[in-house]
């Protein structure tokens, strides 16, 4: 039998996870460029690009008869830009990115910026198992949709651990081999090796589990007005083959993500998240009080 547990107050105020942002959560690529560049940011084209990503996951997605794919192109479109527009998290991971693009001349204010920003990412992601959660608990949803979504949040809580934990070891061999450029690079294809398979594995979870909750967004919403908004969420309203093939692929790829981790970081991966943090307490009370 569960224990009970309690919510807090905004509960019924949080947002889903709305949108796939290519710029974070993603491992930084170690690139080199031949000069120092001044770091330059065109912010519309870095929108555009999001935008162009999250309209290729949205044409992915079944959608229900009474929305037309063009409208909901438009309500995407001028939702992205924005919450783009005014997010601080997405504006320091493109300049984070641009430092890495020229990382033999950044590098300092790389590792000044990447721990802070991972910080926030985490809270970030903590606060979409809220979310998932308020979908699961508005809802008559079986136990495994609450446990698929927020386990592959807290995987990529976890990645974020393992990423500064290995970096962290891999900076004094950058500050060491700086006015060498062939051991330097050797360093960063080193990281390369490692970030390559582990950033396309980031991506494709986090395109999957959002086009799993936008499926679910579109299919109990009347009008667009009505997406992203707190709502009753039926079953009945799903085509329930459809949503489980979608359930079954985010599951297969959340378990490939963390046998990944765990060969990347096993005392990492394997830490337990505290109690204390109010979140991971609330999910943990939703897990005991369905059961798992």
């Amino acid at each position: 039998m569960g224990v009970a547990f309690m919510l807090p107050a905004s509960f019924g105020a949080i947002s889903t996870e709305k949108i796939v942002r290519n710029d974070v959560l993603k491992p930084i690529s170690l690139a080199l460029q031949n000069k120092k560049s001044e770091i330059q940011i065109d912010e519309a084209a870095e929108i555009a690009s999001v935008i162009e990503d999250n309209i290729k996951v949205l044409d992915a997605i079944r959608i229900p008869d009474h929305f037309s794919r063009e409208t909901l192109r438009e309500f995407f479109e001028k939702t992205i830009r924005e919450d783009l527009e005014k997010d601080p998290l997405h504006k320091k991971s493109v300049r984070i990115d641009k430092y890495a693009k020229d990382f033999r001349h950044y590098m300092r204010q790389y590792f000044e910026e990447i721990f802070d920003f991972h910080e926030v990412l985490k809270k970030d992601r903590l606060s979409y198992v809220q979310a998932a959660s308020d979908i699961y608990l508005r809802s008559d949803f079986p136990p495994s949709f609450a446990r698929t979504v927020t386990l592959s949040l807290l995987s990529e809580c976890r990645f974020v651990d393992i990423y500064n934990k290995r970096i962290s070891q891999e900076y004094v061999k950058f500050l060491t081999s700086l006015n060498d450029e062939t051991k330097f690079r050797r360093h960063c294809d080193a990281h390369n090796l490692w970030v390559g398979p582990i950033d396309t594995l980031a991506s494709e979870l986090d395109k999957t589990r959002i086009g799993l909750v936008w499926y679910v967004e579109f299919t109990q919403s009347k009008k667009v007005e009505d997406i992203f908004k707190p709502k009753p969420i039926k079953k009945s309203l799903l085509d329930q083959e459809y949503f489980f093939v979608m359930l079954l692929d985010l599951q297969r790829k959340t378990e490939q993500f963390r046998r990944t981790l765990v060969n990347l970081g096993r005392d990492a991966f394997f830490v337990t998240p505290s109690r204390e943090d109010s979140t991971v307490s609330m999910f943990s009370g939703i897990l005991e009080a369905i059961g798992s």
